[in-house]
């Protein structure tokens, strides 16, 4: 599985990113693209070793339609579980 793959809700993109064999999250409206606005992107690096659980992360908040703001707080309560 590649490390940088995007998944989508209707409005906004979910994409794995790779640094230095860690996985993260970045989450940004498509229409608006990446931005240093906490409302309107958020970017959660060294998420992860485990390219999987990156995608299993990525693809649970495309479901939901997570929004940028709640991120830090959703990939908190996923590496709990």
């Amino acid at each position: 599985m590649k490390a940088k793959q995007i998944y989508h809700s209707p409005v906004i993109c979910y994409e794995v990113t790779e640094e230095n064999s860690s996985y993260g999250v970045s989450v940004y409206y498509s229409t608006h693209g990446k931005s240093d606005n906490p409302q309107l992107c958020c970017v959660i690096k060294n998420l992860t070793s485990n390219i999987e659980k990156a995608h299993t992360f990525a693809k649970e908040l495309a479901n939901s339609c997570a929004l940028p703001i709640h991120i830090p707080e959703l990939a908190e309560e996923f590496l709990s579980l």
